[in-house]
């Protein structure tokens, strides 16, 4: 099965649908800067690289990216917001496969993975890969930036009505973080969670969010056939009309921006700041 390409979707609706807060981003980002300063992790590698969403700010704080995508889609916007830039940014990238890295063995002081491990069914073999071309000292960063315009309950209660229509939401990968920090520390790596550090309360607008999910700008709304994803949103809306007498509401959801970090085991970092 090959990794899920988002050349499904329409690619201005991803951008659109993972917003985050910008201070807490800034943040998140300047912690990097100050762990790992680009003085000395200057080269990084960021597989499934998408529309530069963390690649673009990161070449902007002092960091040469390198990055891969499998949709040519999200890379020709890749592409038309590098130009858009006012000066030049030092990101390159490539078509290809998170499991197939085209790069060098220890080529990187840093690897970034951002949201990528459950669209990869062998998601193991792209661990594996990240660890090829990551140096010895450098770290493999996997960040979550947190829900954007989804609302929790909304896509449980999608997944819920999909298998109720017989065709359960199965992801190409995995979303268990669990299963992946076991693989990195079955591997001799030493992991660093970092949670409930950069949290905040999204107000998503409900008619907004669900019309997300129709338009299919998730990866999760993608294994459904057509005929089946039209029944569960027109269920959906319909309950959620229901329940709360208009789509034109706002609902809070608590969210936050996290990391964890992967290190090998015989590294030896070199830390400025904390």
């Amino acid at each position: 099965m090959p990794s899920l390409s988002f050349d499904t979707i329409t690619v201005p609706l991803y951008d659109e649908s993972r917003y985050f807060n910008p201070v807490r981003f800034n943040a998140s980002l300047d912690f990097i800067v100050q762990r790992y300063p680009p003085q000395h992790f200057p080269q990084v590698i960021e597989p499934g690289i998408g529309t530069g969403r963390i690649a673009i700010p990161l070449a902007r704080r002092g960091y040469s990216v390198k990055g891969n995508d499998i949709s040519y889609k999200m890379l020709k916007r890749l592409k038309e917001k590098v130009n858009g830039e006012l000066g030049s940014i030092p990101i390159t990238y490539q078509l290809g496969d998170a499991t197939r890295l085209q790069f060098r063995d220890r080529a990187f002081d840093m690897a970034i993975v951002t949201h990528l491990f459950h669209l990869v069914p062998d998601w193991k073999t792209t661990i594996a890969e990240l660890l090829r071309v990551t140096k010895a000292n450098g770290p493999i960063i996997m960040i979550d930036t947190g829900w954007g315009a989804e609302i929790p309950q909304l896509n449980r209660r999608y997944t819920e009505l999909c298998s109720e229509f017989g065709q359960p939401v199965e992801p190409a990968g995995t979303y268990k973080e669990e299963l992946i920090i076991k693989h990195f520390k079955h591997l001799g790596c030493r992991v660093e969670i970092i949670n409930k550090r950069w949290q905040w309360v999204a107000r998503n607008h409900l008619g907004q969010s669900l019309s997300f999910i129709e338009k299919r700008a998730y990866s999760f709304t993608t294994y459904a056939s057509l005929d089946i994803h039209q029944k569960v949103v027109a269920v959906l809306k319909s309950e959620l009309e229901a329940q709360y007498g208009s789509l034109d509401v706002e609902i809070e959801t608590q969210d936050e921006i996290s990391m964890v970090i992967m290190h090998s085991s015989d590294d030896k970092i070199t830390k400025s700041g904390t």
